[in-house]
């Protein structure tokens, strides 16, 4: 099994937890359902590309998907010391990668407990036979697509989910519950490696963890919607130069 995958199975498990202490029968069906577990694995690769790129930012630039106008969220690796980061064994790089894993895990199945799910009015159809590095391009390009400089990136009803509409469930309150539980693992795990940073620092961190899991969600959303044309070859061009979904040589030794 991946290391997403593995993420996903422990998501599943606090979701459905979620559901059945409410009585929700349709979430605790929907998270639970094994096309659900299937459809993680599609994109599997592109979680772990991005948790890659977390840790070991791209040289150029912000971090993924990231402009000037979003500076407030860098990567994980540009809020931990460096000294802290330097004393982590395999075990605790391992645990590391997988803190960034665990809350895209549970913002991809948190929009999989909703049904009935539009993206800017058209419906999303989920999708096992793309590419994954087709995919990546189209969900890095817009991972922090719709916020502005006067932004706030902590809101839910800005950036790239503002168009999400659920006929069967309640989308916002879906992504805050989700929110929740992925930032007290998120924290926690942080927390047992040390890599907590200081004051000043962890709101920002606060900020990181809950993109994570909107990019969990946005991911499970470009997976199932309609192929984008107009600025598709620009956008492209620009993530294949600037955050590219294969490894260099040198990077992939490691």
């Amino acid at each position: 099994m991946s290391s997403f995958g593995i993420a996903v199975e422990q998501a599943k498990d606090a979701l459905a937890a979620q559901a059945s202490a409410r009585g929700e029968d349709a979430p605790l069906e929907r998270v639970t359902d094994p096309a659900t577990l299937r459809e993680a694995a599609a994109v599997a690769a592109c979680a772990e590309r991005l948790a890659d790129y977390e840790i070991e930012p791209p040289p150029h630039g912000k971090g993924v998907g990231r402009g000037l106008s979003i500076a407030i969220i860098p990567p994980l690796r540009n809020l931990i010391d460096d000294k802290k980061l330097g004393r982590l064994d395999q075990a605790g790089s391992d645990e590391l990668r997988q803190s960034i894993l665990a809350p895209l895990a549970w913002g991809y199945l948190g929009l999989a407990s909703v049904g009935g799910v539009e993206w800017d009015g058209k419906p999303i159809e989920l999708r096992l036979d793309l590419d994954p590095a087709d995919i990546w391009i189209a969900w890095a390009s817009q991972m922090f697509s719709g916020l502005g400089p006067g932004d706030d990136p902590s809101e839910t009803g800005v950036g790239p989910l503002a168009g999400v509409r659920a006929t069967d469930g309640d989308f916002d309150r879906a992504l805050r519950d989700v929110q929740r539980g992925a930032m007290e693992q998120f924290t926690t795990t942080l927390g047992g490696l040390g890599l907590m940073p200081k004051r000043l620092k962890r709101m920002r961190l606060k900020l990181v963890g809950q993109k994570y899991v909107e990019s969990g969600a946005l991911l499970r959303l470009v997976q199932g919607a309609e192929p984008a044309d107009g600025d598709s070859a620009i956008a492209r061009k620009f993530v294949e130069g600037s955050w590219p979904f294969e490894k260099p040589p040198s990077e992939g030794a490691r």
